[in-house]
């Protein structure tokens, strides 16, 4: 895992660039951080003692389960946040192979196939998992031949 650091350097980069115009990454670094690594930055009254308790991998694995949700609806700006705060965690996690095969998963339709080679690494199964459209989704084709939602291939 990558040391508060090596976080808190990677946030501060993110800080009004381009790359992430919504705070998306900044946003899952964040959540990376201990209070002491953003003691500096947080609003007056904020303290250690309401601080959120920091397990990224924990983190990401809940968020899957809604980001699967997400993608299933056709939920475009949500399917690109989560896929933009996914590179972030697993870039915290430090799991070269894991974060090698999730860049390398194609996107469309709405980041599926990546999410597709996180919940087979980590073995997370959800409802919307279960169905055709699904399916089809996490190997890069429409969930319908004759989608309307705006899976395009």
């Amino acid at each position: 895992m990558k040391t508060q650091k090596e976080i808190r350097a990677r946030f501060d980069e993110h800080r009004g660039s381009y790359d992430d115009m919504f705070g998306f990454k900044q946003e899952a670094l964040f959540e990376a951080l201990e209070f002491a690594s953003v003691a500096d930055i947080v609003q007056e009254g904020v303290t250690a003692d309401g601080w959120h308790e920091v397990d990224v991998e924990k983190t990401a694995r809940e968020y899957l389960k809604f980001a699967v949700g997400k993608v299933a609806d056709h939920r475009g700006i949500s399917a690109s946040r989560s896929v933009e705060k996914f590179t972030e965690w697993l870039w915290v996690l430090d799991d070269a192979d894991l974060s090698r095969r999730f860049e390398e998963a194609e996107y469309s339709p709405y980041g599926a196939p990546k999410l597709a080679v996180l919940a087979e690494a980590w073995g997370i199964r959800t409802s919307e998992m279960d169905s055709e459209a699904w399916s089809r989704m996490s190997k890069g084709m429409n969930c319908t031949d004759d989608c309307r939602e705006g899976c395009w291939s």
